[in-house]
């Protein structure tokens, strides 16, 4: 029988486990138990350096996921890594429904959509991994994020650094004013090309009620480099988030923020190369 080691949520014992197939663990409201393979869990190495991550497992997100803030005030989940077309005039075409539910009311404070989401070893700005579903967060790539009010829609280019660059979408939809209180439940579309092409250097979002009308619409002038996979990375994130430092271990604080009650929807998510 093969024994796996897995760090406990403190990172301060190792937790033996019968079975690395198929490891049963509670979710954060403890109302259930959410079924994990080894490879979709966050694993140190035995000399507890590092975190060891198995790419060979193809990610599919649950859907529905719930963004949830019980921890530290912060979750993400992937998209579905999908292969280059090989068109370098091409761009990606992002769709997905999301349900704000309390999130903003509970004081979740922006909803970040990267796309061509990397992540650089070391991870940065902090040095440390920040594990949510057994993978490493993003510190490099570009989107948008949302926030609660009205036409609130940014756009960011995550830069690896703690000032990204970023700035407010204008809204291009005559008469309309969109914000999440007003419709909670809306089907996104970003449109990004890369270097060439009909989308070059540009990303463009489309928000729509539920019953199909477009309440907002904007771009941005933010190009990327091609390359052989895609993958986009959608999350949430309150002002109480505390990033692990080398000096303190890496440990990231496993007590809640000020939104442990924030949580949205995300759902259908399709990430498509043209």
């Amino acid at each position: 029988m093969t024994v796996a080691k897995v760090r406990d949520s403190a990172n301060g014992a190792w937790l033996e486990l019968n079975s690395v197939a198929s490891i049963k663990v509670r979710n954060a409201e403890n109302t259930g138990w959410i079924t994990k393979t080894a490879q979709q869990l966050g694993f140190r190495d035995a000399s507890n350096t590092g975190w060891i991550y198995n790419d060979s497992a193809a990610w599919i997100p649950p859907n529905p996921y719930t963004i949830n803030l019980i921890h530290n005030d912060l979750d993400f989940v992937y998209s579905e890594t999908i292969p280059s077309n090989g068109n370098p005039d091409g761009s990606l075409r992002l769709t997905f429904t999301l349900n704000f539910d309390d999130f903003f009311t509970a004081g979740g404070d922006h909803i970040p959509i990267c796309l061509n989401a990397q992540v650089p070893s070391p991870n940065q700005p902090s040095g440390c991994d920040i594990i949510r579903n057994g993978f490493n967060l993003f510190s490099q790539g570009r989107g948008f994020y949302i926030k609660a009010g009205t036409n609130q829609v940014y756009y960011e280019h995550w830069n690896g650094t703690s000032s990204p660059a970023t700035g407010l979408v204008a809204n291009t939809v005559s008469g309309s004013n969109f914000s999440p209180a007003t419709y909670p439940i809306v089907d996104v579309t970003i449109r990004a090309g890369f270097r060439t092409g009909t989308y070059a250097e540009l990303m463009i979002i489309e928000i729509r009620d539920e019953g199909g009308v477009l309440r907002f619409s904007g771009s941005a002038g933010l190009g990327w480099d091609t390359a052989l996979t895609y993958v986009v990375a959608i999350g949430g994130i309150a002002t109480g988030y505390i990033a692990p430092t080398p000096a303190g271990g890496c440990i990231e604080t496993t007590k809640s923020g000020i939104a442990p009650n924030a949580s949205a929807t995300l759902s259908n998510i399709q990430l498509v190369n043209f």
